[in-house]
């Protein structure tokens, strides 16, 4: 319990935060002091620029869900050789019970049998299971290189406060885009400075917690058992106002609305985060004034109204969504993704058109040449139509 709160109001500060709680309502600071310290948490932001953006890099690529797409492709590709363990069908397709590769004959129907259980059994586990547990534990790894959690924090809510400048000046999609990218990223390193609860299962870079995500839910826990709203109020304010982040601020964000607030309310936390750095903690008056500006953050949180309940899509516009998602991936920034989308649909032509050919005509057989042609013609075909896409682009 003292560790978590030592979290909010760490040892540099000569008293006791919990029975002096309202020494932060008492704080004054000369506007001339407060335009200092401030302009010194923007100077420090310009100054770990760069190892800001190679961590940031290292968290750009979704590759947890990337193993997640190989395992839906790997068991795409063992269900479609269901229909290959009948006999009949393989009579009806190819006329033959083997096929030639290579120069080896194989047995179509063993063959399939050992596709759909690599494909469909171990593929899944593998790709889904192991591979994403364990690139999500790497990705947890590269999170904290080169810059520790509590910078990364700091210079996110900064980031975010900058590009909120650039979206409110020329309203560009792209810098909302970016926005909400960054605000998924802060979350999690809030709740990986603020409550030490981050595991591979609540960690998430790459797109917005759900509505339930609080980022410090332990120091929540605790100060409702301990019934700190009564007892020590101004503790149980701040902790409560700042696990209203995600449900005040994600709505704003997403939708452009009381940005200035929303503005105000990042400024201030970068800056009480700013004061938490180790190297600044000396400092018994930067100490006071981040303390206050984190009063005032959670005062604004408090004070913007809920935001409505989207009402849930329509048929027809779930329908849309998901076809502007699968259109997407054709033209993916990732071009393994793009790679996979325009193979799955050669290759599912190729098959259907070679399957229709063995139906209709007797004579043709599974030869190494035709088997060469059905696996090689949908790979190029993919690699130029990517080649194409990314030219148009």
């Amino acid at each position: 319990m003292i560790q978590l709160i030592w979290k909010i109001w760490p040892k540099r500060i000569k008293c006791d935060p919990i029975s002096h709680g309202n020494i932060l309502s008492e704080v004054s600071m000369e506007p001339d002091q407060q335009a200092a310290y401030e302009a010194e948490a923007e100077s420090y932001f310009d100054s770990i620029r760069v190892p800001f953006e190679q961590t940031l890099r290292a968290t750009k690529l979704d590759y947890p869900k990337f193993f997640a797409r190989l395992a839906w492709l790997s068991g795409f590709v063992g269900v479609a050789t269901i229909p290959l363990l009948s006999n009949r069908v393989i009579a009806s397709l190819f006329h033959t019970k083997s096929l030639n590769f290579l120069g080896k004959s194989y047995e179509i129907q063993p063959l399939a049998v050992e596709v759909f259980i690599w494909c469909a059994v171990l593929g899944p586990m593998g790709f889904g299971g192991i591979a994403r547990v364990i690139s999500k534990g790497r990705e947890l790894t590269r999170a904290q290189k080169p810059l520790p959690p509590y910078q990364m924090a700091f210079a996110l809510s900064y980031a975010i406060k900058q590009e909120l400048a650039h979206f409110e000046r020329n309203k560009m999609e792209l810098h909302q885009k970016e926005i909400i990218n960054l605000w998924a990223k802060l979350l999690t390193y809030l709740r990986w400075t603020l409550d030490l609860s981050l595991s591979v299962e609540n960690a998430s870079f790459h797109r917005l917690p759900p509505p339930t995500y609080l980022v410090a839910p332990h120091a929540l826990l605790i100060a409702q058992t301990f019934n700190w709203e009564i007892t020590e109020q101004s503790a149980y304010t701040v902790i409560a106002g700042l696990n209203l982040l995600h449900s005040r601020v994600t709505p704003r964000l997403s939708n452009g609305r009381d940005l200035q607030s929303v503005t105000n309310i990042l400024r201030r936390l970068g800056n009480f985060l700013y004061t938490c750095i180790p190297e600044h903690r000396k400092d018994s008056e930067r100490a006071l004034w981040g303390y206050s500006e984190l009063h005032g953050c959670v005062d604004a949180l408090c004070k913007l109204p809920e935001e409505a309940v989207t009402p849930e899509a329509t048929s027809a516009e779930r329908f849309k969504a998901f076809f502007a998602i699968w259109a997407g991936v054709f033209t993916h920034s990732h071009v393994v993704v793009a790679f996979f989308a325009w193979w799955i649909v050669f290759q599912a032509l190729f098959g259907a058109l070679a399957a229709i050919a063995f139906h209709y005509f007797a004579n043709l057989a599974m030869n190494s040449e035709a088997m060469i042609g059905l696996i090689g013609g949908p790979i190029a075909a993919a690699i130029s139509m990517v080649g194409i896409t990314r030219k148009i682009q």
